[in-house]
């Protein structure tokens, strides 16, 4: 069985998706096909009316982006022209890699991908890119280190979140660093997504304290500089009994989407949306964002645009180019 069958195979078991969604789901050289994530029969509770926001049609983002492989974890800039995502595509250092890719404007194609090179990437597997908004900083999932502090070992030991760093937008990220207590734990913990004020992380862990197999948790600090002082757990308001991650916080803090196979939705993992009226109020029951973007099959790892327009997110959808691909949908508030 090769690194991406377990991989999935491990997805499947609920709380162990978080170490594995974000960095591999390819299919096999031999064909066989990998194991695809536990099922729920598709809701019958799920109105139209109860989803927020207006669903546009999906569109997959095409040949520059998606390749025959795993493509998925996206993260998009504030000006809409620069993707980070995963990739176990040939050109990389190994396992997952973090590429990133440019276009234009919001409305070109994305153009060819890029390796983001051996700082962030090595032979295991990293995920989960988080970029901040200043551009200085890449959040990102990374499983066990060897003892020069690199990744490695993909299919042993525990995620934590990192960080890597660079002085200036134009350059390339040239230190990375374990972000260490209180974010990261003996547990597993990765999905990160940073707002746009750089204060507050949002993540996924399976540590003891939570609703389920896996929550969602926020990190706080004073300052963008600061290293994270607290973290809290989302509560069961938002947190289900048994998966629940890859959280996508939008630039006004007022909605939290993330990927939950909690009952009520259309299969597999789907796509779901918290939101709240201030940025300083907790956040409401969260509800399916409905059929457009889930399927009867495995979405995750969503992102929004900085605009509130556009959602991204992976899913093995049939259409797609490869086993995993990225793919997007345009969102609006539903008229009232």
């Amino acid at each position: 069985m090769s690194w991406a069958q377990r991989r999935r195979s491990r997805l499947a078991a609920g709380a162990t998706a978080l170490l594995l969604a974000v960095c591999g789901c390819a299919g096999t050289s031999s064909g066989q096909q990998p194991k695809r994530p536990r099922s729920t029969a598709p809701s019958t509770a799920l109105p139209s009316q109860s989803v927020p926001l207006a669903i546009g049609a999906r569109v997959n983002l095409g040949t520059a982006v998606n390749g025959p492989g795993f493509d998925g974890g996206p993260d998009l800039s504030p000006d809409g022209l620069t993707l980070h995502f995963v990739s176990d595509r040939p050109g990389g250092e190994g396992g997952g890699d973090i590429w990133v890719t440019h276009r234009s404007s919001p409305a070109a194609g994305f153009g060819p991908a890029e390796n983001l090179g051996s700082v962030v990437n090595t032979a295991g597997n990293e995920g989960a890119p988080s970029v901040s908004a200043d551009g200085l900083s890449i959040y990102l999932e990374c499983f066990e280190s060897d003892p020069n502090g690199r990744c490695h070992r993909p299919d042993l030991g525990d995620p934590d979140i990192w960080v890597a760093t660079r002085p200036d937008p134009a350059h390339k990220f040239n230190a990375i660093r374990n972000l260490g207590k209180p974010v990261n734990s003996p547990s597993s913990d990765g999905f990160s997504d940073i707002t746009s004020d750089g204060r507050t992380l949002y993540f996924s862990s399976d540590r003891p304290g939570g609703s389920g197999g896996s929550d969602l948790w926020r990190a706080v600090r004073s300052r963008p500089t600061k290293p994270f002082q607290t973290v809290e757990n989302l509560g069961p308001e938002v947190n289900a009994n048994g998966y629940d991650g890859g959280p996508a916080i939008s630039s006004d803090g007022l909605m939290l989407f993330f990927a939950s196979d909690r009952p009520g939705g259309f299969g597999g993992n789907d796509l779901w949306v918290a939101t709240r009226t201030r940025a300083t109020d907790p956040f409401g029951a969260p509800v399916n964002v409905g059929p457009q973007a889930n399927t009867p099959g495995f979405e995750d790892r969503p992102a929004i645009s900085s605009d509130g327009s556009t959602l991204y997110f992976m899913s093995d959808r049939p259409g797609g180019i490869g086993s995993i691909d990225i793919w997007q949908v345009s969102i609006s508030p539903r008229a009232t």
